[in-house]
């Protein structure tokens, strides 16, 4: 089942998505600026480079981030 802490994990990547999109949107504000303030880019980057090791942990944090675009 989910606890309160994986929700709230989601909520907060889901959040994290939602500011990046406004960054492509945005004009003079760089999307890919915006993951590495956020702590996301080394992580999408390791998700590209190696795509089938933690698949699915790895997954469902692209998913998450790229569902709010």
């Amino acid at each position: 089942m989910y606890n309160r802490k994986n929700v709230k994990d989601w909520i907060v990547r889901f959040a994290k998505g939602v500011v990046i999109a406004l960054g492509f949107i945005l004009s003079g504000v760089s999307g890919g600026v915006l993951t590495a303030i956020l702590g996301i880019y080394e992580r999408m980057l390791r998700f590209m480079a190696h795509f089938r090791e933690n698949f699915k942990e790895n997954f469902l944090l692209n998913f998450c981030l790229n569902i709010s675009k």
